[in-house]
C-alpha cells in the first residue's frame, strides 16, 4: 500500500522552498532600496545636485583644519585622513552676471552632503582613506590640480551659491533606476511571498485523507481459463 502522505510532504517541501526563496529576494530588494536611497538619492536630494550648473573656479586658499576624521579603508581596516578645506572664487560659465563669488569646495555631492552642515573644521574638500599613508599621497595629487592659484571647471547651485563641487556622481537616470528596479523587485517578490504563503497554509491544513491501494503481483488471484473441475 502506497499512501498519499509522502507525495503531500514533497509538495509541502516544494511550496515551503519557494516561499523562502521569494521572501529572501523580497528582503534583498528592500535592503537594496534602502542602501541605494542612502548612497544615491539622499545626497542628490539634500544637495539638489541636479540643479548644479557649470562654472570656472579658482582656488584662493586651502589649509589643514587640524581635524583628522576616522574612516574605514576596507574589511577589518580603519584609518584617518587630514581634513583640508578649500576656498574658491568662481564665475558662472553661462547664464550668470559674471560676478565672482566665493564658496567652499567639495569633490562630490556626497562630500557636500556630509560637510555643508558640519563646522568649518570638518568641511573637507576630499576624504582619501587608506592605511598606508593616511591619504597623504592622494591629497598631494589633489592639491597639484586644485591647489591655490589653480583654475578649473566646477559646478555650483544658483539656489545655494556658497558651495561648489568638482564632480556630480549621480544623474537623474541614476536616481530613477536606483529606485525603480528595487521597488519593482520588492513588489513582485512580496506578491510571490504572499502567494506561496497562502499555498503553504492551504497545504498544511490538508491532511492525508486518502490513499491508493496498490495490489502486488503476488496477491492477485490466478487467471480464469474458462474450464471447470468436476468432482465425483
Amino acid at each position: 500500500m502506497v499512501s498519499h502522505t509522502s507525495l503531500q510532504e514533497k509538495e509541502k517541501c516544494k511550496i515551503s522552498a519557494w516561499f523562502v526563496v521569494s521572501l529572501s529576494l523580497a528582503a534583498c530588494c528592500l535592503v537594496a532600496l534602502i542602501v541605494l536611497g542612502v548612497v544615491i538619492v539622499q545626497p542628490v536630494v539634500k544637495t539638489d545636485s541636479l540643479s548644479f550648473q557649470e562654472a570656472n573656479c579658482t582656488t584662493v586658499n586651502s589649509y589643514f583644519t587640524g581635524e583628522k576624521p576616522s574612516c574605514s579603508c576596507g574589511k577589518y581596516c580603519s584609518s584617518w585622513y587630514p581634513c583640508n578645506r578649500y576656498l574658491v572664487r568662481y564665475v558662472p560659465a553661462a547664464g550668470g552676471n559674471d560676478t565672482a563669488r566665493d564658496a567652499v569646495m567639495f569633490d562630490t555631492e556626497g562630500g557636500l552632503n556630509k560637510g555643508r552642515t558640519a563646522g568649518e573644521d570638518l568641511q573637507c574638500a576630499t576624504r582619501p582613506c587608506n592605511n598606508y599613508d593616511h591619504g597623504d599621497s592622494e591629497l598631494t595629487r589633489f592639491n597639484t590640480t586644485y591647489g591655490e592659484g589653480q583654475t578649473f571647471t566646477c559646478l555650483y547651485n544658483p539656489n545655494d551659491p556658497g558651495f561648489v563641487i568638482l564632480t556630480r556622481l549621480f544623474t537623474w537616470n541614476a536616481v530613477f533606476h536606483s529606485m525603480l528596479w528595487p521597488s519593482i523587485g520588492s513588489v513582485i517578490f512580496s506578491a510571490l511571498t504572499v502567494y506561496w504563503g497562502l499555498r503553504c497554509k492551504k497545504a498544511s491544513s490538508t491532511g492525508p485523507d486518502s490513499s491508493i491501494t496498490v495490489v502486488s503481483k503476488n496477491d492477485r488471484p490466478p487467471p480464469y481459463d474458462g474450464g471447470f473441475i468436476y468432482n465425483n
